[in-house]
């Protein structure tokens, strides 16, 4: 066999490796939505909101925005919590160094309660 009729195989390789690799890759930093996991609020986190949209956030969404501000910044496996008998673990995730993460989040606006 010569170069010129291998190099087409060799290129199919390299690039399904490629594509398993990010996938890989997406996978586990939480950058692919999973199965029966909505995201509604995730793209407000990735852009700057301002203190008043997140004010205006109802408290289960407030408790999905920091997770996509947790997603949005590296962490893995980040599942909301929230509710009763959640022991306070509102959201939790695993942060890229392994590490685990549990935040316990509150919203209140001041407006709310005057």
């Amino acid at each position: 066999m010569t170069w010129s009729t291998i190099w087409p195989y060799v290129l199919v390789a390299a690039a399904t490796g490629a594509s398993a690799t990010a996938l890989w890759w997406l996978h586990h930093t939480d950058r692919l939505p999973r199965r029966g996991e909505p995201r509604p609020h995730e793209p407000a986190a990735l852009r700057a909101a301002s203190l008043a949209e997140i004010d205006a956030l109802t408290w289960q969404e407030f408790e999905h925005h920091v997770a996509a501000l947790c997603r949005r910044d590296g962490c893995r496996d980040v599942v909301v919590t929230g509710g009763s008998g959640d022991l306070g673990a509102d959201v939790t995730a695993t942060l890229p160094d392994g590490r685990r993460l549990v935040i316990q989040c509150k919203h209140y606006a001041p407006h709310r309660y005057v």
